[in-house]
């Protein structure tokens, strides 16, 4: 079985224990603690993150990768994939949050608000505390817990992050200027989140086995390049819901997104998550890496 299924079998069950912790009842600070073990437990499989598939933020790739999102935006779960040096100011999530560490570390800072918000714009932070997030360990964030993250020491840094809803449909998330407050800002949706992604070495060793992915470019029609990749097919995003059920057989088939439009393939991505498909990717390059 390929990395990505047995990745998306892992994702999914991890899912499913959190679920039933969570939605058992109203969320409390020692429920969240709860989830903890399950994400170190999937963290600690560091096999199923190899480093090429979540290459870590650049111009290409945006260092955050989704590996599992429910249709209604809940239980998003990401692999975060950031080069050492890597800091994220102050900021809120407005949902929970679980972060564990597969590899490298991830210094955390946490801050609670003080300010009661009755100057727009402007607030006030009070640190409460701070945790390295290390392989084998795992930090959890309340609603409206605040943090820094710093990637440490020499080494990238892999991290899943687990968040009661996806971070692209949380408006009122925001980010302060400094660590003690002032000024703020809404934090953007992140549209740089894709699936992790595949070296054409490696969708090219899939192709010749038992089980070869299904190849796919979202992209309009006419951009498309037939044989390119051997057995790749045009299914533009308009008819991705219709058309790929009969296509791939199986919710279960390792599919790969493939061609030079980046947008497109970040949309079907998340739309394929969306209709329940956990194995997936984004080939590295798009298709010209391997000219």
């Amino acid at each position: 079985m390929s990395v990505q299924k047995r990745r998306a079998e892992a994702v999914a069950e991890t899912i499913a224990l959190v679920r039933a912790k969570v939605e058992d009842g109203a969320l409390t600070p020692e429920i969240l603690a709860s989830i903890k073990a399950p994400m170190i437990a999937l963290a600690a499989s560091d096999a199923l993150f190899p480093a090429e598939h979540c290459p870590p933020g650049d111009e290409m790739f945006g260092g955050m990768y989704r590996l599992s999102e429910d249709a209604d935006r809940r239980f998003a779960l990401y692999a975060s994939a950031e080069k050492s040096g890597f800091i994220a100011p102050p900021h809120d999530h407005t949902t929970w949050a679980v972060i564990a560490g597969v590899r490298g570390a991830e210094h955390n800072v946490f801050y609670a608000r003080t300010d009661d918000g009755a100057e727009p714009g402007v607030g006030t932070l009070e640190k409460t505390g701070e945790f390295a997030v290390l392989p084998g360990t795992a930090a959890a964030l309340m609603p409206d817990d605040f943090h820094t993250i710093e990637i440490t020491g020499p080494e990238a840094g892999l991290h899943l992050h687990l968040y009661g809803h996806s971070l692209q449909d949380v408006p009122e998330r925001i980010v302060f200027a400094g660590t003690t407050g002032g000024p703020w800002r809404v934090f953007p949706p992140d549209a740089g989140i894709g699936a992790p992604v595949i070296p054409w070495a490696e969708l090219e060793s899939a192709l010749g086995g038992d089980d070869p992915p299904l190849v796919i470019d979202p992209a309009p029609p006419e951009g498309f390049v037939a044989g390119r990749i051997s057995g790749a097919i045009s299914l533009p995003l308009g008819g991705l819901a219709t058309g790929i059920g009969p296509i791939a057989g199986s919710r279960d088939r390792h599919v790969v997104l493939c061609g030079a439009d980046r947008t497109a393939i970040k949309r079907a991505a998340l739309a394929l998550t969306h209709m329940g498909f956990g194995a997936l990717s984004q080939l590295s390059g798009g298709t010209g890496e391997f000219d």
